[in-house]
């Protein structure tokens, strides 16, 4: 089984100043917030096209992490054929991905008998083993309490000529944070990402090749 990473850091904030760590405004929120979506949106579809894995051989595929369900509506239209199913560990974004997903541009639910909604956790997918061709994961996984056994699960639940296709932050994400808050106490503020390097020995670890 093979496996696909893009390690990022485009997103890193450049909003905090280092001198004081007032609140922005609302406004100022929601640009930063637009902006880091059209980020994680860009570096999913690049992610999507790094999969090799024609639309006749992908029978059924899992979003891990999948949100509100935006890529699993653009997984679905990619690979017509096939049965997809958006996980994710959080019961409203799973309410939200059923209500608003498997609509066409007219509103009609033609992809909706093909897509599927779990809420479960990455490192505890509550299914059997090789049932799958296809794992996409885009900015989730690093979230997870062990990336090591996220990665078992996607390895377990992969057929063998299966692939996964992932993205998670990248060593130096959110540097600029982090300076910022260590100009203002000592305390650990900012969550800290592996190197691309730890993450292809836990693919190798897990049973991947690259």
């Amino acid at each position: 089984m093979n496996a696909f990473l893009s390690s990022s850091h485009e997103h890193s904030s450049s909003h905090e100043k280092s001198d004081e760590m007032s609140a922005v405004s609302s406004n100022e929120t929601t640009i930063d917030y637009v902006r880091m979506l059209k980020i994680v949106k860009n570096i999913a579809t690049r992610l999507l096209s790094m999969q090799t894995l024609s639309q006749d051989k992908v029978s059924a595929l899992f979003d891990v992490g999948c949100g509100t369900g935006y890529f699993t509506q653009t997984l679905s239209q990619h690979f017509p054929s096939s049965c997809v199913t958006g996980v994710d560990l959080a019961e409203g974004m799973i309410a939200y991905a059923k209500k608003h997903n498997g609509q066409n541009e007219n509103g009609q639910y033609e992809n909706a008998d093909r897509m599927r909604w779990c809420c479960a956790d990455a490192e505890s997918l509550p299914y059997a083993g090789e049932v799958v061709d296809l794992v996409f994961s885009s900015f989730a996984m690093q979230w997870c309490s062990s990336l090591d056994v996220a990665l078992a699960e996607c390895y377990r639940v992969l057929r063998p000529s299966g692939q996964l296709v992932f993205s998670i932050p990248g060593q130096g994400t959110l540097a600029e944070l982090e300076c910022s808050w260590a100009a203002a106490d000592d305390e650990t503020h900012v969550n800290t990402f592996a190197s691309q390097q730890a993450v292809q020995q836990k693919l190798q670890n897990a049973g991947f090749s690259q």
